[in-house]
């Protein structure tokens, strides 16, 4: 599970308050047997936005980040 939330005050790890959530969502974990030693965010280009994608050891998070004309 990842979540956006609006609290920005907090530094280092804490229980984080759930109800200053902005969204949450489901984000299957990736491995492909590759080992990342640094923590590493990238946001890669695709045909409908973004992706944001996140590594660390052996786990790797993509997320979809879609733009939306108003």
């Amino acid at each position: 599970m990842v979540g956006l939330s609006s609290d920005i005050g907090n530094w280092g790890y804490s229980e984080p308050d759930y109800s200053l959530d902005l969204f949450r969502t489901k984000v299957p974990v990736v491995s492909d047997g590759s080992i990342t030693e640094q923590h590493t965010i990238e946001f890669l280009p695709t045909q409908q936005g973004a992706e944001l994608v996140m590594s660390f050891e052996k786990v790797m998070l993509r997320i979809p980040i879609l733009l939306v004309e108003r």
